[in-house]
């Protein structure tokens, strides 16, 4: 399999999400570590829960047939543009791999991702980041007990109702702690996340992955996150 199809799989499993960075930023950022390089303390292969595979999300675009990752990148960004959420400061409760891979694209010297995937196809996505303009995740969460993500992509409108809980998740060493279970409200889709994000010396970072995962494997990522980006 060639680098290109996978970013196309990477991608495409985690479209029905959409797209978290249409709308402005819901949390102030903190001000970023001039020396912080985030693909030097975003999570990497030594850190891949057991029976999981690491994909650097940076390298899978960077090694990628050039033109071919310019029109999915292009894609992506009309995702991107054509997607809102209300309230707007609940948009970074969605996180995806379109989400990562287009703002790696777009400045890869400020963002770093990485997925996790196993044998299920069940998968861990990473970011860590200093762009200051990215969407962060709310860590008041009461304006998202629900909250609606629309766009409008060549003619077709979607309308998605989702709901979050906060989880009461603690993390030293991390400030602006979110941690949220996002569930769409469909009941012909079973679309249930667990999203757990906060901030490290100017640093944000998010993981998300599918609600059935194990918890405490996600908070030790998180944890692992956290010491990483700490201890550079």
């Amino acid at each position: 399999m060639t680098k290109t199809l996978t970013l196309t799989a990477v991608t495409g499993v985690l479209l029905l999400g959409l797209s978290a960075c249409a709308d402005a930023p819901a949390e102030e950022a903190a001000p970023a570590a001039e020396t912080v390089v985030p693909a030097e303390v975003i999570l990497a292969a030594d850190d891949a829960p057991a029976g999981f595979t690491y994909t650097d999300l940076g390298a899978t675009l960077a090694e990628g047939d050039p033109e071919a990752n310019a029109e999915l990148l292009a894609m992506m960004a009309e995702l991107t543009g054509a997607t809102a959420t209300a309230p707007a400061q609940c948009a970074g409760l969605l996180p995806t791999a379109v989400d990562i891979l287009t703002h790696i694209g777009q400045d890869p010297a400020t963002t770093a991702g990485t997925d996790f995937t196993d044998a299920e196809g069940t998968a861990i996505t990473a970011m860590a980041t200093t762009d200051a303009d990215l969407t962060r995740a709310p860590a008041d969460l009461s304006e998202c007990a629900t909250f609606t993500r629309e766009s409008a992509v060549e003619g077709v409108d979607l309308a998605l109702t989702y709901h979050a809980q906060p989880m009461g998740l603690e993390l030293p060493g991390a400030d602006a702690v979110t941690a949220a279970r996002v569930q769409l409200a469909d009941d012909a889709v079973a679309e249930e996340s667990t999203v757990i994000a906060g901030d490290v010396d100017g640093v944000y970072f998010y993981l998300t992955a599918p609600a059935t995962l194990d918890d405490q494997v996600l908070i030790d990522l998180a944890g692992a996150q956290v010491e990483k980006i700490a201890g550079r």
